[in-house]
């Protein structure tokens, strides 16, 4: 239910407009920084994020509403693969293969798979098979092996229903490497008739279609994914490095051309640089790239999505969905398509969409922590703080030490007129290492505390944050806006937001819709100033 009213005047007002600005150009930034950049130790983060402990799990499931505790239409979940290589060096093979598996089966619209990040907690779990599908609420679940060695291939995989009593269908392939692609194939083919899913033509072709005429750049690829959890900045440099290896072999292999153009183009939407390049030169590389994947093959969603983040940094709001509606009929179950493409419709008000393709993320990864801010962003959309809040707290129990999460709820306990605990979240989320030291983050953080009152603390951060500026450390106009305005500097934040009112956008949405509320934005001159910022074309 949509909160109409709010009782604490100090978010009176202007409180619910920071739910309904349409500032497209922040949702980007959000998803990479919020979502990826977490802690130095970022790995070990995404663990506890996608572990939880069982207090937690049977937290969550008295949360879930009986909706989501329905068994999931056509649904699978494929377990990690058990490596079986003799050489230490080749288990990632096992990996790459599973993660194509999962791409090929998100291509098909009337099956529900679900992706890596919830199955991965799995990978040396005692539950048993009824265990684990009761948790992910699937009707099927398959496990697997995968030996690779002296160009053969060996994939064992079982499928069984819920209860597990029941094994589905079973195969092992015993072949030569050139055969993996139609092995790959007969899987989700096999997958699919279990299910009694249907299938079109065209989602058939896509998933027969042989990506790379060399094998040689296939194995590489697939050693590329595993360096890839997720499109991120944090993408290591040897990601690229393997995917330009594979790509000098076979100059036409579409994948490998998508994934590097995904990987540059969300990183140059939020300035973060690649390998000593120029944002501007971060777009020539992801608009080649593009180029080259479809050109090759259209049918690639990622390639569209590096479309759509291009868009987005150019501020081409029509083109920008125009993309994303591409990728997602590409993958019509692909998370992240479906997580972009929410946080996008969130910005430009077509909110019913956002929420429903966010409660749709979170069916299929209900252990991940972004599905939480994803969902908690969306309904801070409509406006409702309630909901939006109760999903933080949800959140924060599957990964405590998400602080983006805990940054994001202090600001809705602020709303709700919850000051303590507010202050116990910020303070959470306050500079360490990692996300939490960015300047953006310090930038928020700083702000808030302001508006609670608490100058000291927000004074303390902005130092931190002149401090980055004085070693040489590039702060966007936005975050400094931000922060100037955290410790009474009027006119400097005037003047930066005047001169760069698109620059910095995680701040700037901050400023646009005055979420809390503050008298100086109600400044005749900074009212006029907030309608040029986040504009689209």
């Amino acid at each position: 239910m949509v909160n109409n009213h709010i009782k604490n005047n100090r978010f009176t007002g202007n409180t619910l407009v920071y739910f309904n600005v349409g500032l497209v150009a922040l949702v980007v930034a959000f998803l990479v920084i919020d979502n990826y950049i977490l802690t130095d130790k970022l790995e070990m983060v995404a663990e506890k994020a996608i572990k939880p402990s069982t207090e937690v799990t049977e937290t969550m499931n008295e949360t879930v509403t009986d909706e989501t505790k329905a068994v999931l239409h056509n649904s699978v979940a494929v377990l990690p693969f058990e490596n079986l290589n003799p050489n230490p060096d080749d288990a990632y093979f096992a990996v790459g293969i599973h993660k194509e598996i999962l791409d090929n089966l998100a291509k098909i619209r009337d099956i529900t798979v679900i992706p890596g990040i919830s199955v991965v907690r799995y990978q040396s779990s005692d539950n048993s098979i009824a265990e684990i599908t009761a948790e992910l609420n699937v009707a099927t679940l398959m496990k697997g092996s995968v030996r690779y060695s002296d160009d053969m291939v060996n994939i064992a995989v079982q499928l069984f229903d819920a209860s597990g009593n029941n094994q589905l269908w079973s195969e092992q392939y015993d072949r030569e490497l050139s055969d993996i692609f139609v092995i790959q194939a007969e899987i989700i083919e096999h997958i699919a008739m279990a299910l009694g899913a249907e299938v079109s033509a065209a989602e058939q072709e896509r998933i027969d279609k042989v990506p790379t005429r060399s094998l040689e750049a296939y194995v590489l690829y697939l050693k590329a994914r595993t360096l890839m959890k997720t499109i991120s900045p944090l993408i290591p440099p040897e990601f690229y490095q393997i995917l330009d290896q594979a790509i000098a072999i076979d100059p036409d292999f579409a994948l490998a051309h998508a994934f590097k153009a995904s990987g540059y183009g969300i990183s140059k939407n939020i300035g973060y640089q690649l390998n000593g390049l120029t944002l501007d030169e971060m777009e020539i590389v992801t608009l080649e790239h593009i180029e080259k994947a479809l050109a090759v093959d259209p049918t690639i969603g990622y390639a569209h999505m590096a479309q759509a983040f291009i868009h987005y940094s150019n501020r081409r709001g029509t083109e920008t969905k125009q993309a994303f509606e591409r990728a997602l009929k590409l993958s019509p179950n692909d998370i992240e398509i479906l997580d972009e493409y929410s946080r996008f419709l969130s910005a430009i008000e077509e909110h019913d969409e956002a929420i429903r393709l966010a409660q749709r993320v979170l069916e299929l990864a209900p252990y991940a922590f972004s599905t939480y801010d994803l969902l908690g962003g969306a309904l801070k959309g409509v406006g409702d703080v309630a909901g939006a809040t109760d999903v933080y707290r949800q959140g924060i129990k599957i990964a405590p030490s998400y602080v983006g999460i805990r940054r994001n709820l202090g600001m809705m306990e602020m709303i709700l007129g919850n000051d303590t605990e507010a202050i116990k979240q910020l303070r959470l989320a306050e500079p360490s290492s990692g996300e939490s030291s960015l300047p953006f983050s310090m930038a928020r953080i700083a702000y808030s505390y302001s508006r609670l009152g608490h100058q000291e603390d927000a004074v303390r951060l902005v130092n931190l944050i002149e401090a980055k500026i004085a070693d040489g450390r590039y702060v966007r106009p936005g975050d400094r806006a931000l922060s100037y305005l955290a410790i009474g500097e009027i006119d400097k934040a005037y003047n930066i937001l005047d001169q760069n009112p698109n620059e910095g956008i995680m701040s700037l949405k901050e400023i646009k819709s005055n979420i809390l509320n503050d008298p100086i934005l109600e400044q005749p001159r900074f009212v006029e100033l907030r309608k040029r910022i986040g504009t689209l074309d």
